[in-house]
């Protein structure tokens, strides 16, 4: 639950009238002035009545992936030779590569893996398809950020898809210059 005397600040913050508010929090406009102006306190029911209306707005206005993925994918198909994804993590510098089969995401190169495979005789030989990992989470463009916050708790990326096409990608990066 909200600190209701903090009502008028979330509010504002929100960029909403107290009408409007009350509106949605199916309470009267008056009980809202009052409850800011600290003339009232208001009974529980009421509390949380605001307090629901105040999570469900914050929700509706958190960004979606659509406006903070990278748009522009740089990928590698599934023949590719390993030495040609390392030039291109070179040239964009980046840390992973999704592995294409045609338009499916087949999986992805990580920086960390191609350094563990480096040792191997055969390595200058290798395809992409020989050394990438499973693909990582895939999600819709119109996911919440703090759905993919959550996923990059466990993931280092998570890719972006609309009607099984990839089209963005999503680091902890991304989400940390969104939040200034």
């Amino acid at each position: 639950m909200i600190e209701i005397s903090q009502l008028k600040q979330i509010r504002r913050l929100l960029n909403i009238t107290q009408s409007d508010f009350a509106r949605i929090a199916h309470v009267s406009q008056s009980m809202i002035a009052k409850i800011e102006s600290g003339k009232i306190d208001p009974s529980y029911s009421n509390v949380k009545k605001i307090s629901e209306a105040i999570e469900r707005m914050k929700h509706e206005k958190e960004p979606t992936v659509r406006e903070i993925m990278v748009k522009k994918v740089i990928a590698v198909d599934i023949k590719d030779r390993i030495k040609d994804a390392i030039k291109l993590l070179n040239r964009h510098g980046i840390s992973q590569l999704p592995v294409m089969k045609g338009t499916n995401i087949a999986g992805i190169l990580y920086e960390a893996t191609l350094l563990e495979k480096a040792t191997e005789p055969d390595f200058a030989a290798m395809t992409a398809e020989e050394a990438m990992n499973d693909a990582p989470p895939t999600v819709s463009e119109d996911t919440k950020v703090s759905a993919v916050s959550n996923l990059l708790k466990y993931f280092p990326v998570v890719l972006v898809t609309r009607k099984g096409e990839l089209t963005g990608i999503v680091t902890k990066a991304d989400i940390l210059k969104n939040l200034i």
